[in-house]
């Protein structure tokens, strides 16, 4: 059975990610888990702590999803593509006003994040592009670094509410064309045919 502190972060997680942050109070998740409001405060400081604790929770499951992934593909394509499905699946269950609560109201959550992706995330799609490029999947006239910090830009693009208004388009739909732009642009002509069969399917 889950801890006290356990079964507060996920009632606030199911919250959060149906309304956003800003809109739910500490108040909403103690009546949620029919609760006290003094309970909560023996475990969190603050709302701002039950943030900062999610963020890190999330990451810490996402991370761990993410190096599953990477033991279980073949090469390069099919492990961009499989972490792409899952990072889809994952963002489509999240409210994207989350994203733009925690950028404008939660500072260290977000800069949590946004240390995540200047480190795990960087080094994950550059080792990426090494394995690919031994694999003859990648091409290897492209610069590793450039590729790999273009590549969080586009990443990073999911994060922005106001992209997905602008294009009418869903996270899953845009992350897949972003994806799709990004493969095209760096692989060999034995990693375009990988990409096609993929996308056949």
């Amino acid at each position: 059975m889950k801890n006290v502190k356990e079964h507060i972060l996920a009632a606030a997680q199911a919250l959060f990610f149906k309304k956003g942050i800003r809109s739910v109070s500490v108040d909403e998740i103690a009546s949620a888990l029919k609760m006290s409001k003094k309970t909560i405060y023996e475990y969190f400081k603050n709302k701002d702590d039950i943030v900062l604790e999610l963020v890190k929770s999330h990451i810490h499951f996402h991370q761990k999803e993410i190096e599953k992934l990477i033991k279980k593909s073949d090469n390069i394509i099919e492990e961009t593509l499989a972490i792409v499905k899952c990072s889809s699946e994952m963002m489509e269950q999240i409210n994207p006003n989350v994203f733009e609560d925690l950028k404008t109201t939660y500072p260290k959550a977000w800069n949590y994040l946004e240390e995540f992706k200047k480190t795990f995330i960087i080094a994950t799609i550059t080792k990426g592009l090494q394995k690919g490029q031994k694999q003859r999947l990648i091409r290897k006239d492209i610069n590793v670094k450039l590729m790999a910090y273009l590549r969080l830009i586009q990443i990073n693009l999911l994060f922005q509410t106001d992209i997905l208004r602008e294009f009418n388009m869903s996270v899953n739909e845009l992350q897949n064309q972003l994806t799709k732009h990004f493969l095209y642009g760096i692989a060999t002509e034995k990693g375009i045919k990988i990409i096609e069969k993929h996308q056949k399917k």
